[in-house]
C-alpha cells in the first residue's frame, strides 16, 4: 500500500488520474494482512487494491464524476 500510495503521489500531478484517495487506505491494507494471517482468507482479490473510476458511486466516498456539476 505504501509503495502504491507514494507512486499515485509522485506522478498524479501530472496525470490527474486520481481525484479521491481514500484516507483509510493504509488502515484497510493493515485489516486484509490481519484477516488473511488469521485465516480469515475472502478470495484472490482480497486485499488487493484497486483504482474506481469517479463515475461509480462509493459509499463515503467523494464521486464528482470528473465534473464540477456534481462536486460537493
Amino acid at each position: 500500500m505504501e509503495e502504491i500510495l507514494h507512486r499515485i503521489h509522485s506522478i498524479n500531478p501530472k496525470l490527474n488520474a486520481f481525484i479521491t484517495i481514500n484516507p483509510n487506505a493504509r488502515q484497510a491494507a493493515k485489516q486484509a494482512d490481519d484477516d488473511i494471517a488469521q485465516g480469515n482468507y475472502k478470495g484472490p482479490l482480497h486485499g488487493i487494491p484497486i483504482g474506481l473510476k469517479d463515475m461509480i458511486e462509493t459509499k463515503e466516498m467523494k464521486t464528482t464524476m470528473g465534473s464540477k456539476i456534481y462536486r460537493g
